[in-house]
């Protein structure tokens, strides 16, 4: 091999041989040819005969002092510190097809510290650039790009790192930014790519903008993150971007890995991936996001958006999101994670096993909406006061929603609320939307509001089932509503529904609507009857056309059960709202009022004995078709 070498510490008139090094890059770019090697010493640790940058040509291997030179699998020279080039009006090196470039600092160029274009392979191993001057790494419609050990720091540009039109990019072992908090724009972006982006060992630290960013161009692309750390200055740092962005667009398939990585202090999302499709994505997009970590982060740890007609399977696993120890000293809105399906999209989500704690916001975010279905498994999530921090923190721990004609199923299985700023468990259907929820095995402790708060309105249907559960809240500990014509069936078996300020069990009906529900074996206690005017179970049809049919069997409300037809009906008005109670088994006394409803009791009794009847209005108008057998 054929090794030109420089020296800046050397006498001029070199003939570039390791007796006589070139004393200038100069020199050596123009004494050598293609698939050259040029090794550039240490020097006097200064850009002297350095400072005009180098223009590489096809397969040249430029070298520096900061790594051994190896030809031939022989170490012709070994690394000591690494020299300094700069170009005081251009880029520090320009490549050209499969160049390798190492062991050098680029010591901020004026115009940007690597630029290539067109190019069929490049390496860039061990290179330190201040890229204060412009963009340390661009690269346009190239493949191939190999990066490791690159250190960049500064930067008054828009990226560190700039990566347009690619096939297979691969960045290892990097830091990107530092803790000055220099680089003004995005620390990485790779852009329009096909392939393979690959990234492993990565820290972004102090960057204004998303650390790092990945998009396909449309085609077929897998993208990769993993092991990696991402560091902001959440007080400071523009609020609105991603550290780690990953887009999937246009009409081929995409795999998406982001594993083991850690976010700390980011001034917005930690992590975000977006698939949109409106070209028609040949097969659904797969998203694996597990293990990562996120720490004080101001938006959102874990964002999953998908719109315009995509296809995705997500797995959410084993992820650590953790809010603020203590009250925010900055307006924030921290949230755990948000899995959002929109616009005709279609989604499938399994979150299993992910801890999130001390959020202003939401700790998990089910939504679904514009005619999107959304598919969701929830298995042994911890949530731990979340929706808690800050003075307004009014948060839900767990949200579910659909609405503009959505289609919803969510499956929750397991798992704990400890402490949540309004309520545990929210589920609301609207605008059309047609849902299918069941929860079994949920632990609710602390809920500043309801325990679990289920409500379907504007013409949509919602099927619940919960199982197994067990909730604590200051307010109602089942809450389910249906309004403005709007249907929703219940069933509510074997759990313990408990409340420290309100009902253990409270069902309303109203505007049209209709609510049957079923309560099977259910624990609940409230505040006593006497003292604080609460009921064990409530259940309300208000409203001209509203229905509620109510089956119990087996549960114990000591408290007491208030059961309404109409209440705030003015008595001699047209009766409105109906109520039809079958099966009511259990301890605990019946309160029945309809004050201008109408009531249909059906000889039930309870282990107290005869209900206390007050009826004003029409009674036994409203009789349910068949009465349930206690099982």
């Amino acid at each position: 091999e054929l090794v030109w070498w420089v020296d800046n510490t050397a006498a001029p008139g070199g003939d570039g041989t390791t007796g006589a090094p070139f004393d200038t890059l100069a020199g050596a770019e123009g004494a050598s040819a293609a698939g050259a090697w040029i090794r550039v010493a240490t020097g006097d640790g200064t850009t002297a005969g350095q400072d005009a940058g180098i223009a590489l040509q096809e397969g040249q291997r430029l070298v520096g002092a900061g790594v051994d030179l190896v030809v031939g699998g022989e170490i012709w020279a070994v690394a000591s510190a690494p020299p300094l080039i700069t170009h005081l009006a251009g880029v520090g090196v320009t490549a050209a097809d499969g160049v390798e470039i190492s062991g050098i600092t680029i010591a901020a160029p004026s115009v940007g510290g690597v630029y290539g274009a067109s190019l069929d392979g490049i390496t860039l191993t061990d290179l330190t650039i201040d890229a204060s001057g412009g963009i340390a790494v661009e690269l346009d419609a190239v493949q191939d790009v190999a990066i490791s050990g690159l250190s960049v720091t500064g930067g008054s540009a828009d990226h560190a790192v700039f990566i347009n039109a690619a096939h297979d990019v691969t960045i290892l072992d990097s830091d990107i930014g530092d803790a000055v908090g220099t680089i003004d724009g995005r620390g990485i972006e790779v852009g329009n790519f096909t392939g393979s982006f690959f990234v492993d060992g990565v820290n972004v630290m102090g960057v204004d903008e998303v650390g790092i960013t990945a998009a396909n161009d449309g085609g077929d692309a897998s993208f990769t993150v993993q092991n990696s750390t991402f560091v902001g200055d959440a007080s400071t740092l523009n609020q609105g971007y991603y550290a780690l962005e990953v887009i999937v667009t246009g009409n081929g398939s995409g795999d998406v890995v982001l594993v083991d990585n850690t976010f700390t202090s980011i001034a917005a999302t930690a992590l975000g991936v977006y698939v949109n499709d409106e070209a028609g994505i040949a097969a659904p997009v797969t998203v694996l996001v597990a293990g990562n970590e996120a720490y004080e982060c101001t938006e959102w740890g874990i964002q999953l958006d998908v719109q315009e007609d995509a296809q995705a399977v997500v797995t959410i696993e084993g992820n650590q999101l953790h809010g603020y120890t203590g009250a925010p000293n900055i307006d924030v809105s921290t949230q755990g994670i948000n899995v959002w399906s929109d616009n005709n999209a279609t989604l499938e989500a399994t979150l299993t096993n992910n801890t999130v704690s001390n959020t202003v916001g939401e700790g998990i975010y089910v939504y679904a909406q514009d005619e999107s279905s959304l598919t969701a498994t929830l298995n042994g999530n911890t949530l731990a006061q979340v929706g808690t921090v800050g003075t307004d923190s009014t948060a839900d721990g767990l949200r579910v929603r659909a609405r503009e004609s959505a289609v919803l199923n969510v499956s929750i299985q397991g798992g704990s609320i400890d402490g949540a700023g309004e309520n545990a468990l929210d589920i609301s259907l609207s605008d059309e939307s047609i849902g299918s929820v069941t929860v079994t095995g949920l632990d609710v402790d602390g809920a500043a509001d309801d325990g679990f708060s289920a409500s379907a309105s504007d013409t949509s249907a919602l099927s619940l089932t919960i199982t197994n559960s067990d909730v604590l809240a200051a307010g109602i500990g089942y809450h389910a509503e249906s309004s403005d014509d709007a249907d929703l069936v219940l069933l509510l078996d074997g759990n313990a529904a408990g409340s420290t300020q309100g009902e253990g069990i409270w069902l309303q009906t109203e505007d049209a609507s209709s609510l049957s529900a079923s309560l099977l074996a259910n624990t609940v206690t409230a505040p006593d009857l006497a003292t604080d005017g609460s009921y064990g179970v409530l259940a309300r049809a208000d409203g001209a056309g509203s229905v509620l049919q109510l089956n119990a069997f087996n549960n114990d409300a000591a408290v007491g059960y208030l059961l309404q037809a109409a209440p705030q009906s003015p008595s001699g008005s047209d009766p409105e709202g109906a109520l039809a109670i079958g099966g009511l088994l259990g301890t605990g006394s019946t309160y029945l009022d309809s004050d201008n409803g109408n009531l249909a009791n059906n000889g039930n009794t309870t282990a107290a004995g005869t209900p206390t009847v007050t009826a004003e209005g029409e009674t036994a108008v409203v009789s349910p078709a068949s009465i349930p057998q206690p099982p």
